[in-house]
């Protein structure tokens, strides 16, 4: 298991210390504290504080549930640091790191990700699950002649086809960022594209958009849910404009239910059922 103490050791103690350590829980992806916090947040995400946010402390202790703290761990910088937010920590059992001053939070994301992907291969399968799903979605992508990207239910990118410089901004953000825009995936939840990926196992096309930041336009994508179960799993998402015919939906369909097991093993799952989206304690989903 991967805890935020562990990923601390991505970068030399000078520039990363722990301030406070937490109860172990397992780090499963990152995200950026910012004014969206509330939305975004998971308990399995090492949070990175990049901007100022004077109120996180207060934000941090609303966030928090029956079911324990909104996040795995907290990063910020030196310089932001309070007697509050390390109270806040504290009583949260949330494991606390500072940041050096004058690093680069792209250099410490690059390095921390690169950790957690590492962390998330299943011990002794030297890859295999990640090599299955780039050969599936490569697959995907020549059946149904538009290019693809293999995403969990996070909107974390686990595999994706060639042809990717034929998209559009938000989809070469989403490759180099290995999770899709905070702009698109609020676009996608403020129109119910998630709530239909976790509730559903139909295809569907997700009409294009342009974004309110220069750049993050959006091309029209047919997606398809994977699940199992109860569980969803992530969703396949092809760029694609024109008409798609029967005989291509199906590539996707099929190619999700036989890349299942790829999905299990290294995709970060939500449950639907009722017990997991009604239950006493239960987190809500950011759909």
């Amino acid at each position: 298991m991967l805890t935020a103490v562990d990923l601390t050791h991505a970068l030399p103690q000078h520039l990363l210390r722990v301030v406070h350590v937490g109860a172990e829980r397992q780090v499963t992806g990152l995200e950026f504290a910012d004014s969206d916090l509330e939305a975004t947040a998971h308990p399995g995400d090492l949070l990175l504080a990049t901007g100022a946010l004077p109120d996180l402390a207060t934000r941090l202790m609303a966030m928090a549930d029956a079911s324990g703290p909104p996040a795995a761990g907290l990063v910020v910088r030196r310089s932001a640091l309070t007697a509050d937010l390390t109270a806040a920590c504290t009583r949260l059992s949330l494991t606390l790191a500072a940041l050096a001053d004058g690093v680069s939070w792209s250099l410490v994301w690059g390095l921390l990700q690169t950790a957690v992907d590492q962390a998330r291969r299943p011990a002794g399968s030297g890859g295999g699950s990640l090599d299955e799903l780039f050969a599936l979605a490569e697959q995907i992508a020549e059946v149904i002649d538009a290019p693809v990207t293999i995403e969990d239910a996070h909107s974390r990118v686990l595999a994706y086809s060639g042809r990717q410089d034929d998209t559009d901004p938000a989809r070469v953000s989403t490759i180099i960022g290995r999770r899709v825009p905070r702009e698109v995936r609020e676009h996608f939840r403020l129109h119910g594209v998630f709530r239909r990926l976790a509730t559903s196992d139909e295809p569907f096309l997700v009409e294009g958009f342009a974004g309110e930041t220069a750049g993050t336009w959006v091309r029209p994508r047919l997606v398809v849910p994977v699940r199992a179960g109860d569980t969803w799993l992530g969703s396949i998402w092809a760029v694609r404009e024109t008409v798609v015919t029967d005989e291509q939906v199906t590539a996707p369909v099929r190619g999700g239910r036989r890349g299942g097991p790829a999905f299990a093993a290294t995709a970060r799952p939500y449950r639907t059922g009722p017990a997991a989206v009604g239950g006493t304690g239960a987190r809500h989903p950011p759909w």
